[in-house]
């Protein structure tokens, strides 16, 4: 997996670019160890207008997407294109 872009909507105070980086890779390989998040490869249903287009926009370039969910209340926080 090579992470090409990545679409945050919380403060890099909150969850820097390259820990989402980090915790995107170790959910792929299968490791644990960040709970509070989880990744997604479909979008999720409550999905804002946003996200969607980041979405779309990834697609059209020919890019996969998947999506990092915090647990506690189902928001998707970054939105990670890659190849």
């Amino acid at each position: 997996m090579k992470i090409l872009d990545i679409f945050s909507w919380i403060s890099a105070n909150e969850l820097s670019l390259e820990k989402i980086e980090n915790i995107v890779i170790n959910c792929c390989e299968g490791n644990s160890g960040y709970d509070g998040y989880r990744l997604q490869s479909q979008i999720p249903e409550r999905a804002s207008e946003n996200v969607t287009s980041t979405k779309n926009e990834l697609i059209s370039e020919g890019k996969k997407v998947c999506y990092l969910i915090r647990i506690r209340d189902g928001e998707v926080v970054a939105v990670v294109g890659y190849k």
